[in-house]
């Protein structure tokens, strides 16, 4: 594996090669640590500045991590309701061992985090409860039981 040179692969394209989400990679997107010129029409570069924690290697690609992943979406104006269920399919499936649900909550910030957790039916009201597992950040999702 080469070291890491500050370019990953980002957003909706992240989501997709994690298998969460329901968004489409196209165009692909690939992070850059600073103004990349690419004659390439298929491709997006926006300007993130990553470390070596906000990626995860795919196949010897770099990825953004999870929680960098759904940050990102969050943080720029997609669709709540598939930021939504991105972050419950990343629950569902890296919650228990990859995932580290405070780094995301301190990306996002409380409101945006409560947000969040609204949108995709955890918070009070909704039918599902996030609960941490253990003190490494890892959750699961349970369905709460309806009131008899």
């Amino acid at each position: 594996m080469r070291p890491f040179d500050g370019f990953a692969v980002a957003g909706a394209t992240a989501a997709y090669l994690h298998g969460i989400g329901d968004f489409h990679p196209d165009p692909y997107e690939i992070a850059a640590p600073r103004r990349f010129n690419s004659r390439m029409g298929e491709v997006r570069f926006p300007i993130a500045h990553l470390s070596d924690e906000d990626v995860a290697w795919k196949s010897g690609i770099p990825v953004m991590r999870v929680e960098a992943t759904l940050a990102a979406l969050a943080k720029r104006d997609e669709e709540g309701s598939l930021v939504a269920g991105t972050f419950v399919d990343a629950v569902r499936k890296y919650g228990g061992t990859e995932m580290d649900v405070r780094i995301l909550r301190e990306r996002l910030g409380e409101d945006c985090y409560a947000d969040l957790l609204r949108a995709a039916g955890i918070a009070p009201l909704g039918s599902l409860e996030l609960v941490e597992t253990d003190a490494a950040g890892h959750v699961a999702l349970i369905e709460k039981k309806e009131a008899q």
